[in-house]
Formats: structure tokens, C-alpha cells, sequence
């Protein structure tokens, strides 16, 4: 059903990745979303726990472009893993040295599947696809994300 989703594209679906940063205070916590549609692609940097927008990219997008995305995404693992429906799910609190990676598959803006995974040591996460090259994919879909994603501190 995940996959089925993931493959889909239809204008009401999208992915997305949220990454957040160390636990630390307000003031230097920061976070970053990236959203890619049929239709559309978007990198936003936060900074603090109330999503303050720190910087914005929209981008359109076109079918066959989310198509061998999303392809790649399932190839890559994007929907393996497990929704447990209890603590397991649960990101709070989790890897507070390092960052967390949120993968959602959406159809009109509801989760049809989420699933994260962290760098901290025994954070092992509800994601079994490989985070390093989904990551790499999602930023791949915004020219100079790298460069954008330098201006918050990690």
C-alpha cells in the first residue's frame, strides 16, 4: 500500500523529508523541510521550536521529473520500514546530539506512511531504507540546497 502511494503521480501526492537539529536551546535549534510534488518542489530552513522561517525555495516541478524521483526514492527504500503505531513512532526526545530524519509519503497533505531515522548510536529508527541516499535525493532536487541548508547551523 506504502509503495503504491510512494509511486503514485497524481497532483494530490508529494514526500517529504524534515530534519531536525540538536536538542538544544530555542534560540539556536534549527530545522529544515524539503517537499517535492508532481507539480511543485520546496526547501524551508526553521530556526527555533516554534518554526520561526528562517529561508524559503519554491520550485515548480513537472510529472515525469517526480516520477524518476520517486522511483529512485523506492529503490532507495523510501517506504520499507514499519509504522508501530506506539512509542516507537514517537521522535521526541530521540537523538538529542545529533539529527533526525522525518520521511512522510502524502496524499493530500495527510501521511500516508511516516518513518525517521537518526544518526545517534541505538537510535535505530521506523526507516530500513538507506537515509544517506534518500537524504542525497531530496537534496538533489533543489539547485544549491547544500549551499542553503549552510546558512542554519547544524
Amino acid at each position: 500500500m506504502s509503495q503504491e502511494a510512494l509511486l503514485s503521480t497524481t497532483a494530490d501526492r508529494s514526500v517529504r523529508m524534515t530534519v531536525r537539529g540538536p536538542i538544544v536551546a530555542d534560540e539556536l535549534f534549527n530545522s529544515y523541510q524539503l517537499t517535492v510534488s508532481p507539480n511543485g518542489r520546496a526547501l524551508t530552513t526553521y530556526n527555533g521550536y516554534l518554526d520561526r522561517v528562517v529561508d524559503q525555495v519554491r520550485l515548480g516541478n513537472n510529472v515525469p521529473a517526480y516520477e524518476a524521483f520517486v522511483f529512485a526514492l523506492d529503490r532507495a527504500g523510501l517506504a520499507s520500514g514499519s509504522e508501530y503505531g506506539d512509542e516507537r513512532d514517537d521522535i521526541r526526545g530521540v537523538c538529542a546530539n545529533g539529527r533526525v530524519y522525518e520521511f512522510s509519503i502524502l496524499e493530500d497533505n495527510k501521511s500516508v506512511k511516516t518513518l525517521w531515522s537518526a544518526t545517534c548510536r541505538g537510535a535505530n529508527g521506523t526507516l530500513d531504507g538507506s537515509t544517506s541516499q534518500i537524504r542525497e535525493l531530496f537534496h538533489d532536487q533543489i539547485p544549491d540546497a547544500d549551499e542553503l541548508l549552510r546558512e542554519i547551523d547544524f
